[in-house]
C-alpha cells in the first residue's frame, strides 16, 4: 500500500506525505500515472528528501532550491 496528499491549486499540484512499503521511483511512477489519469495533466511539485532526488531526476523532476525546516519549542 501507497499514498500521500495531493493539494491543486490553480496551475500545480502539490504532492506531500508519500509513503510507500520501499523506497525508490517505482512508487512515484505509479502516482505520476495515477494523477495524469485521474486528476489532471498539469505541473507537479513537491519535496523530499536529497536521497530520493537523484531517482526523481529520472521521472523528469528536477531540483530548484533548497527547503528549509524550522520549529519554535515552548
Amino acid at each position: 500500500m501507497s499514498g500521500c496528499l495531493l493539494n491543486k491549486t490553480d496551475d500545480v499540484i502539490g504532492v506531500s506525505n508519500f509513503f510507500a512499503p520501499v523506497e525508490g521511483e517505482g512508487y512515484w511512477s505509479d502516482l505520476l500515472n495515477f494523477i495524469f489519469n485521474s486528476v489532471e495533466r498539469t505541473d507537479i511539485v513537491g519535496y523530499e528528501r536529497i536521497e530520493l532526488v537523484d531517482k526523481l531526476r529520472l521521472l523528469g523532476f528536477e531540483p530548484i532550491g533548497n527547503l528549509t525546516v524550522w520549529i519554535r519549542k515552548i
